[in-house]
């Protein structure tokens, strides 16, 4: 089993795809939408941001961010979904995440509560290189289930939890095109960077 997972992992990185980056974390940023369907009471994020490790084959790890209904000043600490197990496509470098549940722990104001995927569906479009999530979940004594959804883009590999967000004191007229982390770029390829002190979507 282990040489077939290690033979996949081979021939996934041949097939170049960004699914294909097992034991790398992968950053996606995008608009997001986040509240309870039963009430239609919703709230729209500009950027939010999901990062994604692919553990196996067959498996990935995805951290959701913290989501914050900002009427309401509540708020669910960002979690991981362990685990999460999806289909990958070679030929079109497409990936879907079939209807699953899931269950983790989180520690929150001093107390353990628990996150429960009452369903989660995710798929990757290997041309676009976009992430979209659908998940709904109930979270510590919540009496009624929220609903999270986005589509994003990647930005860059990344290995740590770090918020989309340009220094505001970065001169606009500095030249040249940056990562998120400020490390310089030559040739520009598509997602979320720094040009002339602004964020940038390149598509």
């Amino acid at each position: 089993m282990k040489r077939f997972i290690t033979l996949c992992s081979i021939l996934l990185c041949m097939a170049g795809g960004l699914m294909a980056q097992p034991h790398s974390v992968m950053t996606f940023a995008g608009p997001s939408r986040f509240g309870v369907e039963s009430m239609d009471a919703w709230q729209d994020n500009e950027t939010d941001t999901i990062l994604f490790l692919m553990t196996s084959g067959t498996e990935a790890d995805i951290t959701i961010p913290s989501l914050t209904y900002d009427e309401l000043n509540y708020t669910i600490p960002s979690f991981t979904i362990h685990g999460a197990k999806f289909t990958f496509n070679m030929s079109t470098h497409n990936a879907e995440f079939a209807e699953q549940t899931f269950s983790e722990t989180i520690h929150a104001d001093g107390e353990e509560k628990t996150v429960t995927g009452v369903s989660f569906t995710a798929t990757y479009n290997g041309a676009a290189r976009q992430l979209s999530i659908h998940l709904v979940m109930k979270y510590g004594r919540m009496p009624l289930p929220v609903t999270f959804s986005i589509t994003a883009d990647y930005v860059s590999p990344s290995s740590a939890i770090d918020g989309i967000s340009a220094d505001a004191s970065v001169s606009s007229s500095r030249q040249g095109t940056y990562t998120l982390a400020g490390q310089s770029i030559v040739h520009a390829g598509r997602g979320l960077v720094i040009a002339g002190g602004r964020k940038v979507l390149l598509k």
